[in-house]
């Protein structure tokens, strides 16, 4: 938490909006609720499908599949908002032909902390507009994923197969 309060360029704590920090951490703890219920529920499911006998098995590869989806979501996010932050402080500074604007866009690039101790005054909120943009746009690929998962896991459905013992033997017992 602190480290990210530092990182902030030009946020002081009289200018922060507690009504969005609190909206905004709202709904990531909502989302994360939401999201640990989905993964639970999935993993029931599909135990619950495969039988005790492949219940091992086919929990190590929820988890895996989880792990994958965890480290290369964070890596496409990050790379969808570099890609967007890139081309469009290049397109501020460079395309439009502001005074060392190449010189600006270089150092932007090559540290976060320029907009702090060094940006001109006169480029602070409109970088600072590219920044958080670009975190929106990011954040959209993130929307349609969970907005995918939702669709699908409405879709899927535990039914119960008379094809093998166990599951003959876990309904009588019923």
């Amino acid at each position: 938490m602190l480290i990210t309060i530092n990182a902030k360029p030009s946020v002081t704590q009289d200018q922060i909006d507690w009504f969005t920090v609190l909206l905004f951490g709202g709904s990531y703890f909502l989302s994360g609720v939401g999201y640990g219920i989905y993964l639970v529920s999935l993993l029931i499911l599909v135990v619950g499908k495969v039988g005790l006998k492949h219940q091992a098995s086919v929990t190590g590869m929820n988890y895996l599949f989880r792990s994958i989806g965890s480290a290369s979501g964070t890596g496409i996010t990050l790379s969808i908002n570099g890609a967007i932050l890139k081309k469009e402080l290049y397109r501020f500074f460079v395309k439009k032909g502001k005074p060392d604007g190449q010189v600006i866009y270089q150092h932007l690039m090559d540290d976060f902390f320029y907009i702090r101790d060094g940006l001109p005054e006169k480029y602070i909120r409109k970088v600072l507009k590219v920044y958080r943009e670009s975190v929106g746009d990011a954040m959209v690929l993130i929307t349609l994923m969970a907005s995918a998962a939702l669709v699908s896991s409405l879709i899927i459905r535990l039914y119960i197969t008379f094809s093998n013992k166990e599951s003959r033997s876990l309904l009588s017992s019923v």
